[in-house]
């Protein structure tokens, strides 16, 4: 494979990868649940529950949870929920991904924690 499709490969599996931000009371609801999927309340209001590409991920944090100081990230493997999974245009033209059921644990390889800075933010990547 020549340097360049490598480094093509490269960055459409990075721009591929999958993350979920909530905050600590509603993961820690989901695992003291005992349930084998998480649900985001976005899933009842909306239908699906928001994702974010990588490069999408600091950018959300800071829009969606202004007065957390602690959030979670949960990179969720793509492969995993295909069947699911939708990308959509934003109001923005941005595209997100989007789950249109309940998440599997089964389909979160990690789980980060992001804090936000002394700067006021969230940062990320």
């Amino acid at each position: 494979m020549s340097r360049r499709a490598l480094w093509k490969t490269l960055i459409t599996e990075i721009r591929n990868m999958i993350y979920h931000l909530t905050t600590h009371t509603a993961w820690q609801k989901t695992l003291d649940s005992g349930k084998e999927f998480y649900i985001a309340a976005s899933l009842d209001t909306e239908g699906f529950i928001h994702c974010s590409y990588r490069d999408q991920v600091a950018e959300s944090a800071n829009l969606h949870f202004e007065g957390e100081e602690e959030l979670v990230l949960l990179h969720i493997v793509e492969k995993r929920i295909k069947e699911i999974l939708k990308p959509e245009l934003s109001r923005k033209g941005d595209v997100f991904p989007h789950v249109y059921g309940a998440l599997p644990l089964e389909a979160i390889e990690e789980v980060y924690v992001l804090v936000r800075e002394k700067d006021g933010k969230f940062h990320w990547g």
